[in-house]
């Protein structure tokens, strides 16, 4: 049942689409779309590192965010 692992982080994709942390237009979101329609495991090397080195952070943010119920200020 690998596949109800992955609903939560996908919830947290949209949410990082939609309140802007990805903006559109770059490689990170489009990725995350990616990810979000077509799960992560279709994404090349290349998307992976973009994910891995944009998305992955993001995410991680946002769950320090939701733990600690404080808004991250933007860069």
């Amino acid at each position: 049942m690998e596949w109800a692992l992955e609903f939560e982080p996908y919830d947290d994709l949209q949410h990082l689409l939609a309140d802007g942390t990805l903006k559109p237009d770059t490689p990170a979101f489009a990725v995350a779309r990616q990810a979000i329609a077509l799960g992560i495991g279709s994404l090349s090397n290349r998307q992976r590192q973009i994910y891995n080195t944009i998305i992955a952070p993001a995410l991680e943010g946002l769950a320090l965010t939701e733990r600690s119920g404080v808004e991250l200020m933007a860069a």
